[in-house]
């Protein structure tokens, strides 16, 4: 399993770290590279072998990984090495995007809604819908009435995706990730 296929560009947190020594696992049954860890004894328990193989190679993690099986892999530079991607990667990003501008109960709402219009006759969908536009109209009511409250200190999308990225400011939000669930 690479790494940064899972999203950790490890070769910069490592890099940042400025130590040079690394543990790599593998699978013990089958000799699979599994990942790298810095060698300081914290990420993993280096002593227990039930499971894992340990290597700790002489390499340069800003330059240079490990391809290939425990058995028959070794170091090589990452300017030889293409950029892994993969379709899940993908498939999360196009999701995200989705999700993002669209998110699951307003997709909800939008086929509810096209099919009331085009005169569906479903008793089931009628009542989801008039519950649905029930609690609706009772949730926008209660943000103005805690909105207005002396109680409360009321925080609106607005006002938390404008703190969240005052707190995320440069550069965090990059490796945190998109927002999400703070969509209309």
């Amino acid at each position: 399993m690479d790494l940064i296929q899972i999203g950790l560009d490890v070769r910069k947190e490592f890099e940042e770290e400025g130590t040079n020594s690394y543990d790599l696992f593998f699978n013990k049954l089958n000799g699979t590279y599994l990942g790298i860890v810095s060698s300081d004894g914290s990420a993993m328990d280096s002593g227990d072998d039930t499971f894992m193989w340990k290597r700790i190679p002489d390499l340069d993690v800003s330059k240079e990984g490990w391809v290939g099986t425990y058995e028959d892999g070794g170091v090589v530079d990452h300017s030889t090495q293409l950029d892994k991607i993969s379709e899940i990667d993908i498939d999360k990003t196009a999701h995200s995007r989705i999700i993002n501008k669209y998110d699951y109960y307003h997709q909800l709402n939008i086929i509810s809604d096209a099919l009331l219009a085009m005169g569906s006759n479903s008793k089931d969908l009628k009542e989801m819908s008039e519950f649905i536009r029930m609690v609706r109209t009772q949730n926008n009511a209660n943000k103005m009435a805690y909105e207005k409250s002396d109680q409360f200190d009321y925080e609106s999308k607005e006002r938390m995706l404008k703190d969240l990225d005052h707190a995320f400011a440069g550069g965090l939000r990059e490796v945190v990730g998109p927002w999400s669930g703070l969509k209309d």
